[in-house]
């Protein structure tokens, strides 16, 4: 056989085997362009590489078998490994880069040995390559966890049941608190501090927030629960039962809202839990996916553009994309780790659902036609759209609209990220909890909303603290409605606003570390950081009337915030270690006094301010002298019952929460 005729022999195969894996995917949303030509040029190269090795090589056989090997076994054996997070990232890169090349090499090897007639060789070789292939998968199947999660079980002695209450203010820092304090400005908080203690609250790195709020509730360090890095930051990783968890082993009830590392949401004994971030979106591999877009007649190099099309008379259309479908395997496990990985690093585009609109501009505004439910909105500049509910075939979703300019040749048009709807959830984020009540005439319940780094578009860059707020007091309302019902005996609620405006719109609240950094135009004097911490008073405020008067209370933070942690040439704020702590309620003296505690102290300072067992497994300790006249619970050996099934190493998030965690800046 010829080279040139040998290489096209190489890209047919290459290109059939594109296809084959184009159609292993339900729905066949990869593009199946892209993947007819790269498995074709793979298969061209690995022609020309084995037309060099001489005529033997150049016949059928061992090219056939190179690509068989290469690119279906070895891709479809290691998924399995991915998935229970032995290997991944960078490592996972290598160790497929290296495991394909083995499969090449086998593959072309055994093709050789037969044509040269060593047949007996032959099968003997890819015998071993294909038990090795599925010893690799099985050992893989074998260490996917199952997802139970670890519960507790209760104390032999009694559990007192005095209400608790675990208000959490995301990156709470005393430098915005003490000069609001001093100014009257946060009077929930400050009568709080009057009848408790307080003071400040170490924390530990890493500061990711799902990280550290996992170790306030369960009393353990990062290695110690298994939330240990942003990319084993939801409650898959974690090994031990939550403070929730505790309380519902002794029948005790809760509420639990809003918590980061608390997705996906497993069943809490006399209990209901609406989950933190990071939880999947609803697309991935998107500049859009919780940033938004904004339609513009032109690209002017902004964070999120989508260029329109112009019709004439004020008539504009755009497409943007809404949604990606849940790809799965045609036959249950066998899927291309290298296909998914590429899709995960968003190197390989997925087709999904779009979105379509027709906007008709005059001098007063413009209205907007697409593919949601209403039949028209009609939007003035600088006015926000309701929300809007857009339907597909197995998704229900909702949007905002913001219109910033519009006439007769311009329009700017800001489109919120598509949420996914709480009754029908593609990632369901509540368990006990009705998903009725989550939606309400004014929009759905949000868990996770714009991302903040979205202020990096000055265009975009005054909507930040609006949907921030929005989303935040959706979170406020839905605690405030399930708690109408009665108090529970124990409530925990973080408000997270504080955090994600602190990151983005410090140099706004104190510029003195910023040098010539200026901000856009559309924030200058604005101070979104101390509008949140008043919102966080208010929310406190709201909550604790739904309470009883009896009730012991914990305000928290995760972390500080700290400019020199940040992006500074963009305007932005990081973390530092110094957080907050107030307590008050019974058993807790009123001092002015200043504590030092660790994030990881706070679980067993709340169970025995509260009259209960200390475990003596915690890795953190009571702080005795934050309620000095509560007499010590006998300690109790532990409070894990079932260990659930995460794994040592822990599971990775996945592609679309990757994203959301990028959009809320904290990974590069």
């Amino acid at each position: 056989m010829q080279t040139p005729v040998h290489i096209a022999l190489g890209a047919l195969l290459g290109a059939l085997l594109g296809a084959v894996w184009w159609a292993a995917y339900v729905p066949t949303a990869y593009p199946l362009g892209i993947l007819l030509g790269a498995h074709a040029a793979g298969g061209a190269a690995l022609a020309a590489g084995l037309s060099a090795l001489g005529a033997e090589a150049r016949r059928g056989p061992p090219l056939v078998l190179a690509l068989l090997f290469g690119g279906v076994v070895v891709p479809a054996a290691l998924p399995p490994v991915y998935q229970a997070g032995l290997v991944g990232g960078k490592a996972g890169a290598v160790v497929f880069a290296l495991a394909a090349l083995v499969g090449v090499g086998l593959g072309a090897g055994v093709g050789l040995a037969w044509v040269r007639g060593s047949r007996a060789i032959a099968l003997g070789a890819a015998a071993l390559g294909l038990g090795g292939a599925a010893g690799v998968f099985l050992t893989g199947q074998g260490a996917i966890p199952d997802e139970s999660q670890p519960t507790a079980q209760p104390a032999a002695t009694r559990f007192p049941q005095a209400p608790v209450m675990v208000f959490g203010i995301d990156g709470g820092d005393w430098r915005v608190m003490d000069p609001l304090l001093e100014r009257g400005e946060l009077p929930n908080l400050a009568a709080l501090i009057a009848r408790g203690r307080h003071g400040v609250l170490r924390s530990m790195e890493p500061m990711a927030s799902p990280v550290i709020w996992t170790t306030i509730f369960t009393g353990m360090t990062p290695e110690g629960h298994g939330l240990v890095d942003w990319n084993r930051s939801d409650a898959r990783s974690r090994r031990v039962p939550m403070l929730w968890d505790i309380f519902g082993a002794h029948a005790r009830s809760s509420l639990t809202v809003n918590v980061p590392g608390s997705w996906p949401p497993h069943p809490v004994l006399y209990g209901r839990l609406i989950s933190g971030f990071p939880i999947p979106g609803l697309t991935s591999g998107d500049t859009g996916h919780l940033l938004g877009r904004v339609v513009t007649t032109e690209d002017s190099g902004g964070l999120v553009p989508t260029t329109v099309a112009q019709g004439g008379d004020g008539a504009f259309t755009a497409t943007l994309p809404l949604a990606i479908p849940e790809i799965a395997p045609r036959v249950p496990g066998v899927r291309s780790v290298l296909i998914d990985q590429l899709a995960m690093q968003s190197l390989l585009p997925v087709n999904g659902d779009t979105l379509s609109l027709q906007v008709s501009t005059d001098a007063h505004g413009a209205e907007v036609r697409g593919d949601f439910e209403a039949a028209a909105v009609r939007l003035s500049v600088g006015g926000w759209s309701p929300w809007l509910e857009v339907r597909r075939a197995g998704l229900v979703c909702w949007i905002r609209l913001y219109l910033m300019e519009a006439g007769p040749q311009r329009l700017t048009l800001f489109v919120s990220p598509a949420f996914q709807d709480p009754r029908a959830p593609r990632h369901p984020y509540q368990t006990g909890v009705d998903p009725e009540a989550l939606v309400t005439g004014e929009g759905p319940y949000v868990v996770e909303g714009l991302g903040w780094i979205a202020h990096r578009d000055p265009r975009v860059a005054r909507l930040v603290p609006d949907m921030i707020f929005e989303v935040q007091q959706t979170q406020v309302e839905a605690a405030d409605r399930l708690l109408a019902g009665g108090p529970v005996d124990l409530l925990s609620f973080v408000y997270t606003a504080t955090d994600r405006l602190q990151h983005p719109f410090w140099p706004l609240h104190d510029a003195s570390e910023y040098g010539e950094w200026s901000p856009p135009d559309t924030v200058k004097g604005l101070d979104p950081v101390v509008d949140a911490y008043r919102q966080a008073d208010d929310a406190l405020g709201r909550l604790l009337q739904r309470m009883p008067e009896d009730t012991l209370v914990f305000i928290v933070s995760d972390h500080g915030a700290d400019p020199h942690d940040g992006h500074m040439d963009e305007g932005e704020a990081g973390h530092r270690l110094t957080g907050i702590w107030i307590a008050a309620g019974p058993g807790v003296p009123a001092d002015p006094e200043r504590l030092e505690m660790s994030v990881v102290d706070v679980t067993p300072t709340v169970l025995h301010c509260a009259g209960a067992p200390v475990a003596q497994d915690f890795e953190g300790a009571a702080v005795g002298a934050v309620c000095p006249e509560v007499g010590a619970a006998g300690p109790v050996a532990s409070y894990i019952g079932d260990a659930g099934s995460a794994t040592e190493a822990g599971e990775e998030v996945d592609a679309e929460q990757v994203e959301q965690i990028r959009a809320l800046g904290y990974m590069d």
